[in-house]
């Protein structure tokens, strides 16, 4: 078996979706999926295919990347995409293109490998990696709203779908509005923690991330009152480079500190680790360049005795690679979901990830990364194919 071709479809999202702003910047509606979309496609010389959504303006990139170093190779051998190559290249991240693209793009060709290996197996690929798991436990990862009376609203609204586990962005994270950006600080944030501690109890659990917003000082005190409410972890308190600051923050708090899916590239986690700058690692798998570094990275914190957190927020194919990796994992808690559920779906794709009546999320069952693409949507989405 061997690769033969790849395309992209280049899609718009459902006509409901087609004048709504994207999820950071509609606190008040459902916003969908992008309003364009791109499906990228890699087929092998036996007909067998895999999938994966990516962002249109990678396209041409795309294609040109399987071109280049994919068309003739047999997936099987997907250790060459990261391994064949010198050190610099290796560990250039987004910051030293990889093949000359970002590192996005090659995650998204590895995962759509596992794809048709899974395919070609008659089996989802977390059966492929090793199944550890039956369930996981989901939490409904928070819109960025602003107010602290929509965001105690948003909460509600998770826990009536059936959440059992919620994670808060800040309003102090809404930046997509400059505006209402600078009229936010951090004493709203605390607010918004206190009022949802009122509500969650000890039933709910409750995760804190504000997205790199924080400086030292700021982190600590946030990091003290979530402490003290019993929050279970707080994730990316300030920016990753930070190295020194956040090894002081794990130094001061109990509450472990998580950091990770900012980072580009497998070689940046051994700073964390060496200079205990976090107790928990996460990664998003297109950035560090697909599912065998994502479980890689899962060895690696499992040898540290450390617990490593997928970033699965995305697209319906982000949340399916990423589900498949936590199904392949001991060291993991939570799988991170979109809310409302469905918002980031679209019918392109028939498959769709949900949490049952106790809020966990169960093992697709369709071969490869679990999902099947419905080929008459697609025709009627599609606006162009790049190829």
């Amino acid at each position: 078996m061997r690769i033969a071709k790849a395309q992209v479809h280049i899609c718009e999202a459902e006509e409901r979706y087609m004048n709504t702003d994207r999820m950071r910047n509609c606190p008040n509606g459902v916003p969908g999926p992008l309003k364009v979309f791109g499906l990228a496609r890699v087929s092998t010389d036996e007909g067998i295919e895999g999938c994966y959504q990516i962002n249109p303006n990678d396209a041409q990139s795309f294609i040109d990347f399987v071109r280049q170093y994919l068309v003739g190779t047999d997936p099987i051998d997907k250790d060459r995409i990261l391994g064949r190559f010198r050190p610099v290249i290796r560990r250039g991240g987004e910051c030293f293109p990889f093949y000359g693209q970002p590192m996005r793009i090659v995650g998204a060709a590895e995962c759509c490998l596992w794809d048709i290996l899974g395919k070609a197996a008659n089996k989802p690929v977390y059966k492929l990696l090793g199944q550890c798991r039956e369930k996981i436990l989901a939490y409904a990862s928070s819109k960025h709203i602003p107010s602290v009376e929509e965001n105690i609203a948003h909460y509600k609204d998770c826990i009536s779908e059936g959440f059992r586990a919620f994670k808060l962005h800040p309003p102090s994270t809404n930046w997509i509005d400059p505006e209402t950006r600078r009229k936010i600080d951090w004493k709203v944030d605390l607010q918004v923690i206190r009022e949802l501690k009122k509500l969650a109890g000890d039933d709910i659990v409750l995760l804190y991330d504000p997205v790199n917003t924080y400086d030292r000082e700021i982190a600590l005190i946030v990091g003290k009152e979530i402490e003290r409410l019993g929050f279970y972890v707080y994730e990316d308190p300030m920016p990753t480079s930070d190295i020194e600051g956040n090894a002081k923050l794990c130094e001061d708090l109990e509450i472990p500190i998580m950091l990770g899916e900012q980072l580009d590239d497998l070689y940046r986690y051994t700073g964390l680790i060496n200079n205990r700058a976090a107790d928990i690692l996460r990664c998003i798998l297109e950035r560090v360049g697909g599912i065998t570094p994502g479980i890689k990275l899962a060895h690696l914190a499992e040898l540290h005795a450390m617990k490593m957190e997928p970033h699965s927020f995305g697209n319906q194919t982000t949340q399916f690679s990423h589900l498949q990796v936590m199904l392949s994992m001991e060291n993991n808690d939570f799988y991170e979901a979109p809310v409302p559920q469905g918002t980031s779906d679209t019918d392109v794709i028939k498959d769709t990830i949900r949490i049952d009546e106790e809020g966990f999320v169960h093992p697709p069952t369709k071969p490869g990364l679990g999902f099947e693409i419905d080929e008459k949507i697609l025709r009627k989405r599609t606006k162009s194919i790049v190829s």
